[in-house]
């Protein structure tokens, strides 16, 4: 069985590789200035590729949003693109990656919305699944 090793790339993102495939969650590395997020922002696709190449990554199983605030999802789409990795995420990561114009790349790079207990398939030797539990809503204020 392959060791599965695991990487810190600043922010919420973890690089999660046995050495032939691999799991990156969230993939934001444009960091834009404070005085930047005030306006439009964008990926920068120089910082991610100096990212990537940094952590030594060149393709990628998935990319995973844990959730789409501009610090985790800003990038995802692109790293995607980049890697031929499975976007996986909510409906708002859907929306983030229509907005940059990647829903339709031929690049294999389409969300997945997860559900729990559910696998994306591999062409390598890890399977990769998902689990997580639904938050509950209220309509009630907070007190």
């Amino acid at each position: 069985m392959p060791e599965l090793r695991t990487a810190f790339a600043g922010v919420s993102n973890v690089l999660v590789t046995d050495g032939t495939s691999g799991v990156l969650v969230d993939g934001f590395f444009s960091r834009p200035s404070l005085l930047k997020l005030g306006r439009r922002v964008a990926p920068d696709r120089g910082r991610i590729e100096e990212a990537l190449s940094r952590l030594g990554v060149t393709a990628l199983d998935a990319v995973l949003v844990t959730h789409s605030h501009v610090d985790h999802v800003l990038d995802a789409p692109v790293v995607a693109e980049l890697t031929g990795a499975t976007l996986a995420g909510s409906p708002s990561t859907r929306k983030v990656q229509k907005g940059y114009g990647l829903a339709a790349e031929p690049s294999g790079c389409r969300p997945r919305p997860s559900r729990p207990g559910g696998a994306t398939r591999s062409t390598s030797r890890t399977r990769w699944g998902t689990c997580w539990s639904t938050p509950r809503r209220t309509s009630s204020p907070a007190r």
